[in-house]
């Protein structure tokens, strides 16, 4: 599952040796632009910071022992 980064864990979550760590910075998505993706048979039709959600969940659970997903506000 991903995990929540704050301004207090950041650097720690960063600092992980044994595992990659990404961090997805999130912002109000602005303008109308839309992102189509097509992932594990479902077309997501949203603005492209809500469309990436569901496939980082994926990664992150299928590949929990290697990789960190974090979700920084």
């Amino acid at each position: 599952a991903m995990v929540k980064s704050t301004d207090e864990n950041y650097k720690e979550l960063i600092g992980t040796k044994d595992k990659l760590t990404l961090i997805k910075f999130t912002a109000d998505c602005v303008g109308s632009s839309a992102l189509s993706l097509m992932w594990e048979g479902t077309t997501l039709h949203q603005g492209p910071c809500k469309a990436i959600n569901p496939i980082l969940e994926t990664i992150s659970e299928k590949m929990a022992d290697k990789i960190i997903i974090a979700n920084h506000d």
